[in-house]
């Protein structure tokens, strides 16, 4: 990045900030039900999808620059720390969790 300046850099940097508008998006269609939610009445449809689609995209977009900012300069040996001894485990007993409630009876898997 050191040869750039001007015009490329803009470039360069309007690309990074597309990528992170679009991964956002991508996610919310993906992993959130794109512009699905509550109906109101009165209020066309139309309007409620996109309300609800911007909603959700600047959520995302929020937490994923959260995320970047908090962990700008993470190691990789606090990264195997933060992977293997807390979010392992959580995701573990949160399957074992879904798990004893299917067989309880509360949920049922469709």
């Amino acid at each position: 990045m050191t040869e750039f300046s001007g015009r490329p850099l803009g470039f360069l940097k309007l690309t990074k900030e597309v990528s992170y508008v679009f991964g956002s998006a991508l996610a919310v269609s993906l992993f959130l039900g794109g512009p699905l939610g509550p109906e109101l009445l009165g209020l066309p449809s139309w309007i409620l999808y996109f309300s609800y689609f911007m909603i959700k995209l600047l959520a995302v977009g929020f937490l994923i620059f959260v995320l970047k900012t908090a962990m700008a300069r993470i190691k990789i040996g606090q990264a195997t720390e933060l992977f293997w001894k807390i979010l392992t485990p959580i995701s573990l007993g949160q399957i074992i969790l879904i798990l004893v409630l299917i067989q309880g009876g509360i949920l049922v898997a469709s």
